[in-house]
């Protein structure tokens, strides 16, 4: 899995802490430069803050739209990355916090649920995870470092139908430990 933030991306959306300049009204724009890249922002503005529904360019290409308060992202809203969405939910102080959606590169769903912990590099979460096919694979607690996933050493592995396969402990997403397999319809074949 590739990283979902960058750190230079994530500091695209950190600008939004100050005010944006010549954007004086509701559904104004404005256009302003950081790391030699043109950004815009278009929508809501109170007083010297952008506040309300907005989006915010690269270029020509959408990175932002959704809520902000107070001249952060905060609220719901969706980030895009290539022109691509990337998560559908829940803000923060700028970051993915809270109920989302994450999509892979493909647009596909990789994990559903809610983002408990995100310092731009490491983000926590508990949910659903998802393969290529966007069939459920795993249901549990998770942590996501660059390209690595952590999982819990407790969790659920799901069928492709999302039935329960296995529940019980983990090691490295694989069972081990005390645990318990059900078939399809949810019939216990083993317990440990």
């Amino acid at each position: 899995m590739k990283r979902l933030f960058s750190i230079a991306y994530l500091s695209l959306l950190i600008l939004l802490t100050v005010a944006l300049p010549g954007c004086d009204s509701k559904g104004e724009t404005a256009d302003f430069e950081m790391g030699g890249k043109k950004l815009s922002y278009e929508g809501e503005k109170d007083g010297e803050f952008i506040h309300g529904k907005g989006i915010l360019y690269l270029g020509s290409k959408k990175v932002y739209e959704g809520e902000f308060v107070d001249g952060l992202i905060e609220g719901q809203g969706t980030l895009y990355f290539n022109g691509k969405v990337r998560y559908e939910g829940q803000f923060k102080d700028n970051l993915v916090f809270g109920k989302g959606i994450i999509y892979n590169s493909a647009g596909k769903i990789m994990f559903e649920g809610t983002i408990t912990e995100n310092s731009g590099e490491t983000y926590k979460g508990k949910g659903t995870l998802y393969n290529e096919l966007e069939e459920p694979v795993f249901l549990g607690d998770i942590t996501v470092n660059g390209d690595r996933i952590e999982f819990s050493n407790r969790g659920k592995i799901l069928y492709p139908t999302g039935a329960v396969f296995y529940n019980g402990e983990l090691k490295d997403g694989m069972p081990s430990g005390k645990g318990t397999y059900y078939d399809p319809e949810g019939k216990i074949l083993q317990e440990n």
